[in-house]
This record gives C-alpha cells, structure tokens and sequence, in this order.
C-alpha cells in the first residue's frame, strides 16, 4: 500500500508513510478542532459570565440579600475559569506539553462549578431546576466523559502536545 500523500510505501495499518504521518499528526488537526472551539467558546462565555454577574451585583446589590453570597461565588468561578481557558488556549495553540493536563483541569473544574452552582441554587436558595440549568450540566457531563478520556490515552493528542 502506498502514502496517499506522497506515493511512498505507508507504514502498516496507516495511510501515511512515516514522514507524512510525522507531519500530519503533530499539527492540531482532526477531533482536536472541538476542544480548540470548546476553548474559545469558554473565554467568552466566561467573560461574558463575568460582566454579566458583575453586573447584576453592582445594580441590585441592596436588593439580592443572601443571593449576593450564590452571584459572588458564580463571578469568582467564571473568573478562574476565564483565566484557566485563556492559559490553556495559549498553551493548546502554541502546542505545550502542559495542554492535556490544563484542558482536563478546565473540564473538571467547569463540570464541578456547574455542579455546585445548581446545588447551592437548589437547596440552599431554593432555585427550581429548569430545563436550561439541566441541559447545561448535561453537556458539561457529556463533554467531560467524552474529552477527558481523549487527552489521556489519544495517539494525536500524544503526538501533538507531548514531544
């Protein structure tokens, strides 16, 4: 079987010979634009979350009472999540053998703030759960189950980020 690239002979069970697979797994390419749009969407959404929350403290802050303590921890989280999404696209852009390490960090600590977030709501202030807060943990679940296993044991995510 020949490279489909270049013509010369493909390593075993590969399309690629060895040169061209070099070159075409050390870029970020493949199933690694998701989490490279995960990362973009999640500095803004967290800016976005930020000045969103801001706002509302500085607006309504005589008025919120005990809420104030549930919006303060929301502006704090998105904070922290903003400056771990913005080192980890850093890092994801640059390739840093760091990446899969922060990328999962931002992935747990997303899904445990979304988490705490709705149990705080729920049982300390007695926020009902609708189906915008549910989906939203969903698909933080869903993400994480997905990518965590993807950054530990993928060839790509080894061969692009881990030299």
């Amino acid at each position: 079987m020949k490279c489909i690239q270049c013509e010369n002979p493909a390593l075993h069970e590969s399309d690629f010979c060895a040169t061209c697979e070099e070159k075409e797994l050390n870029g970020i390419g493949g199933f690694l634009y998701f989490p490279a749009i995960n990362i973009i969407i999640t500095i803004l959404t967290s800016l976005f979350g930020s000045y969103k929350t801001m706002m509302i403290l500085i607006s309504g802050y005589d008025f919120l009472g005990k809420l104030r303590i549930l919006i303060g921890f929301e502006f704090i989280c998105f904070v922290i999540i903003f400056g771990i999404a913005f080192y980890t696209s850093i890092l994801f852009f640059r390739k840093k053998e760091k990446t899969p390490l922060l990328y999962i960090i931002l992935l747990v600590f997303t899904l445990l703030f979304v988490i705490t977030d709705l149990m705080l709501g729920y049982y300390i202030y007695g926020i009902k759960l609708d189906y915008n807060n549910l989906s939203l943990l969903f698909r933080n679940v869903f993400c994480a189950c997905i990518w965590i296993p993807y950054f530990i044991v993928s060839i790509r995510v080894k061969r692009t980020f881990i030299r």
